[in-house]
Formats: structure tokens, C-alpha cells, sequence
């Protein structure tokens, strides 16, 4: 697993455009070289003591929790494809939010 992530990591490093991974808790753990410059953030600084919250302006923050992400996971919902699914059977798994 670790030469898969290996090479995600290089992928992103190459990439010019802004790369941000975050968990769920809104913590990121990695942001990539265009990424840091477009924020201004310097190559020492731990990303893991940041917050999302910390990249955008507050409006556009208030915007992406009240409404962007939201709707995201309601149109997932939609499709119902808010959970894992059996491969062959393309049903949720049991202990899913749908199965």
C-alpha cells in the first residue's frame, strides 16, 4: 500500500495545480508544492496544524459548510451512493447508511 500511496504523493507533487488532502474532521495532512504557494504557506510549515477553515476567506467558508457540502452529500444521496456496494451485485453492504 505504501508504493500506491508513494506514487499518489508523486503525482501530486508534480502537479500545478492546488492539492489538498484533508480527513473528514477538516484536518489536512498534505498539501502539495503549487498548492503551498498559491497559499502563501512556506515548505516548513506542518500542515497538519492548520485547518481548512484556515484557506479560505469566511464567507467563502460559510459558503462551502452551509451549502456546497451539503448538497454534495444530498446528491449522493440521490444516487444513493452514499456508502460502500457489493461489486457484482451493486447493492449497499450490510452496516452501510443503506444496507
Amino acid at each position: 500500500m505504501s508504493e500506491v500511496f508513494d506514487f499518489l504523493y508523486s503525482l501530486f507533487d508534480h502537479s500545478d495545480d492546488f492539492v489538498c488532502l484533508a480527513t473528514l474532521q477538516t484536518k489536512p495532512f498534505y498539501v502539495n508544492a503549487s498548492g503551498r504557494l498559491l497559499l502563501g504557506m512556506d515548505t516548513e510549515v506542518d500542515v497538519s496544524d492548520t485547518r481548512l477553515h484556515d484557506y479560505y476567506t469566511d464567507e467563502t467558508w460559510t459558503h462551502l459548510r452551509e451549502a456546497a457540502i451539503p448538497e454534495d452529500r444530498q446528491a449522493r444521496s440521490d444516487r444513493g451512493d452514499n456508502g460502500p456496494r457489493h461489486e457484482r451485485r451493486s447493492r449497499p453492504l450490510p452496516g452501510s447508511r443503506h444496507g
